[in-house]
């Protein structure tokens, strides 16, 4: 145990008197650093509760993301959370579906189960009647399997059920592997020449039939009439790709390029932790 850091006590050290020297003398380990809390735009961790709801009452397009019990990776909406000319709406009762502009359907830590929870629930079927009335539909990752014909798992790596049939709004099928795919993805969206970023994080292979076109390259995402699902997270964060989608809802969005306001707020806090801890001592143990 190299050192304590200390951090979020309303950022005044004043207030912590002499607890250090009181906290080394007892473990003799000592502080090497005092934080002053510091208010940063940064992807909460995996606490749901802690995502802000932002609702504007003049919001020319609502988008709805269905709550599932296991989702996952849901920070990559955190650019649409910002968007000044949507509401953003997440999704745990029928009700909150009502209106959508846009429905999605976001990763999931559980497949199976979370399919299972949408049959169950109605929100399959209102799924069904929002896309036959034109509504967008975008899956990612796991919520692109459950859009498919079936999730085929014969080697039980999420379920103990062999098939399972998907929602049937995208001609794709997927086969569940048990190697798990991690990866940064470098893209194209098919039939322009934007160049998304994003990254990869599933099992399984999806693989198109005739019903879909190609959506993304390297065969990452397909689309089907007002259906669309792809692998790739983090499409949002690309300012190229986010507003081309808001303006399929009839929606200006913002030029703000979210990686870097992101990357800025990195940079502040690195700064930030520079200042108040004792990076001489931290980088000595590093061998920096």
């Amino acid at each position: 145990l190299l050192g304590f850091l200390v951090n979020k006590f309303r950022g005044d050290p004043k207030l912590l008197g002499n607890a250090m020297d009181w906290l080394e003398e007892r473990t003799q380990v000592p502080t090497l650093g005092v934080v002053p809390m510091l208010r940063l735009a940064l992807p909460e961790e995996d606490a749901f509760s802690l995502i802000p709801e932002i609702k504007e009452t003049s919001a020319m397009a609502k988008v709805a993301i269905i709550m599932t019990p296991f989702i996952s990776n849901f920070d990559e909406f955190d650019s649409l959370l910002y968007e000044p000319n949507i509401e953003v709406v997440w999704v745990k009762t029928l009700a909150d579906l009502e209106g959508a502009d846009a429905v999605i359907l976001a990763g999931s830590k559980q497949v199976a189960p979370d399919l299972d929870y949408l049959k169950r629930s109605g929100v399959a079927a209102k799924i069904h009647k929002l896309a036959s009335q034109g509504v967008m539909i975008l899956g990612i990752c796991g919520g692109f399997q459950m859009l498919g014909t079936s999730i085929q798992d014969s080697d039980a790596v999420e379920s103990s059920t062999a098939e399972i049939t998907g929602l049937g709004l995208l001609d794709v099928q997927t086969h569940m592997k048990a190697t798990k795919v991690t990866r940064q993805s470098s893209v194209t969206r098919v039939g322009s020449n934007f160049k998304l970023k994003g990254y990869e994080i599933h099992h399984g292979e999806t693989v198109a039939r005739t019903g879909v076109k190609p959506f993304l390259s390297d065969g990452l995402g397909f689309q089907q009439g007002n259906v669309t699902g792809v692998y790739v997270h983090g499409l949002f964060d690309n300012t190229s790709f986010r507003v081309e989608w808001l303006e399929k809802l009839g929606v200006e969005g913002s030029q703000e390029g979210w990686l870097e306001r992101t990357n800025l707020e990195l940079d502040k806090l690195a700064n930030h932790l520079s200042t108040h801890c004792n990076m001489q001592s931290i980088e000595k143990a590093l061998n920096l």
